[in-house]
């Protein structure tokens, strides 16, 4: 599921949804024996023309609040917010400082979603129609907003700095 993003709108872009479960597979677990989905991540892209990826984070590596939620940020390298880390319980990727269709500011995001199982009925590839995203999803649609750097730090404290 790709979306864009400009920081013309600002510097720092909150996506917030709540997880698929997925089984532990990253320290070599071999079985897909519980969860929702195989696996599922999100990719920062320059742009669809020149392919080139910023980074991806995938499942195990984005941090799930008590109530199943999980908050990434996206922003260029020189706006990411100083909470932006797994310790604060916030995921960030990198917007590339140049993009990839023309437009400095322009960058794109995707969330991919892989095998889910059977009475996962909340995967992207069951989405309907773009109409019906919102409710095909349910809370696992990623709701989205801009905002700023200092806004984000205020909203969302945390007492661990570091990176």
């Amino acid at each position: 599921m790709p979306t864009s993003t400009t920081s013309k709108h600002g510097e720092v872009f909150v996506i917030r949804a709540k997880a698929p479960t997925t089984p532990k597979t990253y320290n070599g677990n071999t079985k897909f024996e519980d969860g929702d989905l195989r696996y599922w991540s999100w990719c920062s892209q320059q742009g669809y023309a020149s392919g080139r990826v910023n980074k991806c984070l995938f499942d195990e590596q984005i941090p799930v609040d008590a109530n199943g939620y999980y908050t990434l940020v996206l922003s260029r390298e020189s706006d990411r917010p100083r909470n932006a880390i797994n310790e604060c319980g916030v995921s960030w990727l990198p917007i590339a400082d140049v993009g990839g269709t023309g437009d400095p500011d322009l960058s794109f995001l995707v969330l991919r979603n892989m095998l889910g199982r059977g009475e996962f009925k909340h995967a992207v590839q069951n989405i309907k129609s773009q109409e019906t995203i919102q409710q095909d999803m349910g809370d696992y649609f990623p709701r989205a907003r801009y905002t700023t750097v200092s806004s984000f730090e205020t909203a969302v404290p945390c007492q661990v700095e570091k990176r």
